[in-house]
C-alpha cells in the first residue's frame, strides 16, 4: 500500500501497489543468496518479472544487507514483547 494522508493529519493506507515475499531455502535458491523472491503487482497481482532469472534483480537490491542474510528487516530479540 501507499502511504496516503488521510487530511487530518492521519497516515492511512492508501492504494494497493504490490506485494512482495521471499521463502528461505539454502538449496533450492542456492544461486540468490538462499533466498526465493515473488512479487505481484496492483490489485489484478500480476506477476512480476520476466524469465526465469528475474530474482537476480531481487538479489541486486538486497545486496546492501548481505551481512544480515539478505534481510532489511531486523528480528526483535528473542523474548521481547
Amino acid at each position: 500500500f501507499q502511504a496516503a494522508d488521510d487530511g487530518h493529519g492521519h497516515i492511512v493506507a492508501g492504494k494497493f501497489v504490490q506485494v512482495e515475499f521471499m521463502e528461505k531455502h539454502r538449496v533450492q535458491y542456492a544461486g540468490t543468496g538462499g533466498w526465493g523472491y515473488a512479487r505481484f503487482k496492483g490489485a489484478e497481482l500480476k506477476p512480476y518479472g520476466v524469465g526465469p532469472h528475474f530474482d537476480n534483480e531481487c538479489l541486486g537490491c538486497h545486496e546492501p544487507v548481505r551481512d544480515n542474510d539478505y534481510v532489511y528487516s531486523m528480528p526483535l530479540p528473542r523474548g521481547s514483547r
